[in-house]
């Protein structure tokens, strides 16, 4: 459900306004998407919005969905799942630590299924 399905690099993050960032992206792979080069994409700032912790330099694959006229990621989609620095250790509890790398483990498996199954449709069409 999705409206775009990329992997790319990350060029620029940005704020936005006071509760989210611009983060504009290279494109390396078109799943399903109109943009050719690059895209911008807005996610929250962090914490409980569930906005994504991308820094520059750094190749995610990105699931987005439309609010206002922009597309928006989040930690709520499939777009923090391949990247395993967002899983920051738990120093008072390691249970939730453990958790969370358990947690990360199922949904990158399920992006990673995510992705090579439209890479399969597309690839048929």
């Amino acid at each position: 459900s999705a409206n775009n399905v990329f992997i790319g690099k990350v060029v620029s993050v940005d704020s936005f306004d006071n509760t989210s960032r611009k983060v504009i992206f290279q494109i390396s792979e078109r799943l399903k998407t109109d943009s050719l080069l690059q895209i911008t994409i807005y996610t929250g700032k962090g914490g409980a919005d569930c906005g994504l912790s991308i820094k520059e330099g750094e190749k995610w694959p990105i699931f987005t969905y439309s609010y206002n006229n922009h597309s928006w990621a989040s930690l709520c989609g499939r777009s923090a799942l391949l990247s395993e620095h967002s899983i920051s250790p738990n120093s008072i509890n390691h249970k939730y630590h453990r958790l969370a790398v358990r947690n990360y483990k199922r949904n990158k498996h399920r992006a990673e299924s995510e992705i090579q199954f439209i890479r399969k449709t597309s690839n048929s069409l």
